[in-house]
Parts: C-alpha cells; structure tokens; sequence
C-alpha cells in the first residue's frame, strides 16, 4: 500500500472514529441532581413551601410567615378626619380628632374591631377585615375593609356605615382612607356623610 493509500485510509478511519464518538455523546443521556430548593427553607404557622418560597395560609405573611397580619392593625391610634361630602351643606370640611383603639376580633386572623369610632365611647367593635382593596393600594401598604351596613345607636335613631376602607404601611404606623355613613338628623330628615380620614399609631 502506498503513501498515498495509508494517508486516505487513515484519514477515513478518524472520520470513523470520531462520527461515532460524537453519535455516541450526543445520545448519551446526560445525568442531573435534583435540588429540593425546599430542604432549607423553614415555613412557619401551618404554612408550606413551593419553590424555594413559603407560600402563608390567611393571616401570616413575611418571608417564613413568621409575622401575624393583623399585628399591623392592633393599637391605640390618633384620628383626624373630615367630611369631603354630604348632602348636609354645614357638613362639609368639619373636621374631628379623636383617638381610638383596635383590638383583633376573636378567633379570627383577618378581623379587627375599631372601638371608640367618630370620638364616641358608645362606638365600639366596629368590623374591619384586612384585605385587598382593588381601587386603592400602594406598594407596601396592606388594605382593609369596614364591613357593610353595621349600626350605630345613636341619639336620634341608629347611624349605618354603609361602606368604607383603608390601608396600612408596612411599619403599622399610619393607615388612612374613607367612609361613608347615614344617620338621621331629626324624624325626616336623614344625613349621609363621606369622611376622609388618616391615623397615627400612638406610641
């Protein structure tokens, strides 16, 4: 075999040689570990982890649904408010200050009561319940909602706050929003307010 003959046969056996090698890595089923990006991750309260990331049951958040949510909420707190309508002309622009006091309603992890609601000790467990308000929530704010249609006995008859929300900052130091209620003035004549309000955590 000459020279010539040895280098084609040569140079076909590489090509051989590695066609097969590459055939060979190509179906080779490649090995993976499986990472459980949970085995460190300790979800707190009853809560699981997906993901590397706690996924909290309804009244826990934080990174390990370590913080209670209505934490936030529970206090003794400034109010200063003012009606920005109604159909009572004197009402507009008067102004309240007054503090109150939330508590968390028995067993219930997304409730508060507001007690001494408007600057009257006779308003007590008025009902809010923490919750998305889709209108109004900025970043790093948690809303919540006064329950509808809950009566006030009042001198004249009963009030009924027919509607109203807010929301809270992530320190628990303010929240601030609106509500709107009726009561009746006299026999006849029947009042309906909407009242701007913000509050200040008393230290």
């Amino acid at each position: 075999m000459n020279a010539t003959a040895k280098t084609r046969l040569t140079t076909f056996l590489v090509t051989i040689v590695c066609f097969l090698s590459v055939g060979y890595t190509a179906c080779k089923k490649t090995e993976t570990t499986t990472i459980d990006e949970c085995l460190t991750v300790q979800c707190q309260n009853g809560s699981t982890c997906f993901k590397g990331m706690c996924s909290c049951i309804t009244g826990f958040e934080g990174s390990h649904c370590e913080i209670v949510t209505l934490d936030r909420f529970i206090g003794k707190w400034k109010m200063k408010e003012r009606v920005v309508g109604s159909n009572k002309e004197t009402n507009i622009n008067v102004t309240r200050d007054y503090s109150i006091t939330i508590d968390a309603v028995p067993d219930s992890k997304v409730s508060f009561y507001m007690n001494d609601f408007m600057g009257n000790t006779d308003y007590d467990k008025i009902v809010c319940t923490e919750g998305r308000n889709e209108k109004y929530e900025p970043a790093n704010y948690k809303s919540f909602i006064f329950e509808k249609s809950q009566n006030i006995k009042i001198s004249t008859g009963y009030a009924t706050l027919k509607s109203g929300s807010g929301v809270v900052n992530d320190f628990g130091t303010n929240f601030e929003g609106k509500y709107i209620i009726s009561y009746p003035e006299n026999s006849t004549t029947l009042i309906t307010d909407t009242v701007s309000y913000s509050a200040d955590l008393v230290q």
